[in-house]
């Protein structure tokens, strides 16, 4: 088994300069190109996990998918390989905040801002769509934003973390025995039954997060994990009004179709659910740098450095009999076991969050 890498080693021709991030599946760092002398994020499998064929899999299956698919709200994988047994993965280095950054940071966003942001991850997620793709794992914490500039003043939107994306050609590939993967505050009722998945599975995820970016919370805010995967089976969407009084009505309307239980009652595109919740909140979808510029004055650099998609608990097997409490809040990603042996697409997230794909890194919270 070879060693993890430290600062100052070489990995296939790129220098490690700092660690980004560490979580239950590898190690991202700022690496410089030795012969180019430009930066990139470099993420490296864990050792332990790099003999491990599913780990592997996941891993070199997320580097395909990504150097495959080009869109500019997702980053792009530049190289992949192995080199001395360590496998790594090559991405364009950016800082930015996650959106949950600038959740906490501010309660609740202006609804023209989470529309701008909604409307680029909605192209990305489309296009994906479109290529065969399902996400599986849209949320506040997989969404990074970037600082605003005049071609985007409200910053730039990226979709990161293909690590549990699906490619519904080959759907079978690495979940045998049926599964669910993914955040449970944000998973539509057909990706928590294991059942068949299409695009339509994320836009019930991108509206999640619209809700959660306006109101300051999650959809189903309960009391444990069990009680918030009922809710996304069983209970009406939530309602804007609660919270959100100043929101004209027809945006409940309009979101509450995206949060169907059923997935042919939803809109046919995440772009026809944007047009629609632009419509109803009479916005254009193109939001002023003033309450970004509020929340991330000037150049995005926090101290704090967290990897997208941290905060994340080990994987968890429910018992349809006694389910774990988990405090609501946490992005906890799952596996229910549906029979048989346990899932073979385990999330493989501890403490520290990595679900073995994020290529793009938060600076931590904006500053006050």
């Amino acid at each position: 088994m070879a060693p993890e890498p430290g600062i100052g080693d070489i990995v296939a021709g790129y220098r490690l300069d700092s660690v980004v991030a560490r979580g239950g599946m590898g190690t991202i760092y700022r690496a410089t190109h030795e012969r180019l002398g430009t930066t990139f994020a470099l993420k490296v499998l864990r050792p332990e996990l790099a003999s491990d064929p599913q780990f592997r899999s996941r891993f070199e299956l997320e580097a395909r998918l990504l150097a495959q698919f080009h869109h500019p709200n997702v980053v792009q994988v530049t190289n992949a390989g192995e080199d001395a047994g360590i496998l790594y993965m090559v991405t364009t280095y950016l800082e930015g905040y996650a959106l949950t950054d600038l959740i906490l940071r501010a309660g609740r966003l202006d609804p023209a801002l989470v529309l701008d942001y909604v409307s680029q991850i909605a192209s990305a997620l489309d296009a994906a769509h479109e290529s065969g793709l399902v996400h599986r794992d849209v949320k506040p914490s997989n969404i990074l934003i970037t600082s605003a500039s005049a071609s985007d003043p409200g910053g730039k939107a990226y979709l990161v973390d293909f690590g549990i994306a699906k490619d519904v050609a080959n759907a079978g590939k690495l979940t045998e025995y049926g599964a669910f993967v993914g955040s449970r505050h944000y998973a539509s009722p057909e990706q928590i039954n294991a059942r068949p998945l299409d695009g339509r599975a994320d836009q019930y995820s991108l509206a999640c997060v619209f809700f959660e970016a306006v109101t300051g919370h999650v959809p189903y805010d309960r009391g444990s994990e069990a009680a918030v995967i009922v809710a996304h089976l069983t209970e009406a969407p939530p309602s804007l009004a609660a919270d959100r009084p100043d929101l004209p009505a027809a945006l409940d309307k309009a979101l509450a179709k995206a949060l169907s239980k059923d997935p042919a009652e939803r809109y046919p595109t995440c772009a026809a659910m944007v047009e629609a919740l632009e419509q109803a909140a009479g916005a254009s979808g193109e939001a002023s740098s003033a309450e970004l510029a509020e929340l991330a004055p000037g150049v995005i650099t926090a101290a704090g450095k967290t990897e997208v998609g941290a905060g994340r608990e080990p994987p968890i097997e429910l018992p349809p009999d006694m389910p774990p409490p988990i405090p609501a809040g946490h992005e906890t990603e799952v596996g229910i076991a549906q029979g048989g042996p346990p899932p073979q697409e385990t999330p493989d997230s501890p403490a520290g969050g990595d679900s073995g794909g994020t290529e793009v890194v938060s600076r931590g919270t904006p500053p006050v």
